[in-house]
């Protein structure tokens, strides 16, 4: 499969699981997934896509699993997943992301755990994860951070697993961690 267009599964709107891994999938179309009210996982890792826009991810009211692992992404478009109020795990392994923003996780309330291993991240600015206040879960391995700013896990006050292992960073500033109150070493 190369290509998801819009309105693609518009008359499966039973479907809970959809499943489109390890194919050539480049690029997400706007309202590809649209009427899918009962879709609660969707996995799209092992493709190639490149870009997560804006309205990749619109109808999808119960969405809970996102996997868009071992990809190409590059650039989440701010509030790519704003309309993703339900989504509990987000899975950005192994792509090539470089910079998040404070509007990168809009609507991401009630998220848990998120995966960001393997990108190409350097620097964690303000207010990166500020949307994510149920986060539990943040894993930051294997990227190429050298900075994270003091505030940048500002709102992260349900956190209990950071890991931040094979990095490039050589210190941590005294507050950094000062909003977390549950974190698990």
């Amino acid at each position: 499969i190369n290509d998801v267009y819009p309105f693609a599964f518009a008359n499966l709107s039973s479907l809970t699981e959809i499943k489109l891994s390890m194919n050539k999938i480049v690029t997400l179309e706007q309202n590809a997934f649209a009427h899918l009210s009962n879709l609660t996982a969707l996995s799209l890792e092992e493709n190639r896509i490149v870009e997560i826009g804006k309205n990749c991810f619109i109808d999808l009211p119960v969405l809970t699993t996102l996997n868009i692992a071992n990809n190409n992404v590059t650039v989440i478009q701010d509030g790519a997943f704003k309309q993703l109020v339900q989504l509990l795990e987000l899975d950005l392994n192994k792509n090539s992301i470089v910079t998040l923003n404070k509007h990168t996780f809009d609507g991401l309330a009630n998220l848990k755990v998120l995966h960001l291993k393997q990108n190409r991240m350097k620097i964690l600015g303000d207010l990166t994860f500020s949307e994510l206040w149920n986060l539990q879960e943040l894993n930051l391995d294997k990227n190429e951070l050298k900075f994270i700013s003091e505030r940048a896990f500002d709102g992260l006050s349900q956190l209990k697993k950071l890991s931040l292992r094979e990095n490039r960073l050589t210190a941590l500033t005294g507050g950094l961690l000062e909003g977390v109150r549950w974190l698990l070493f």
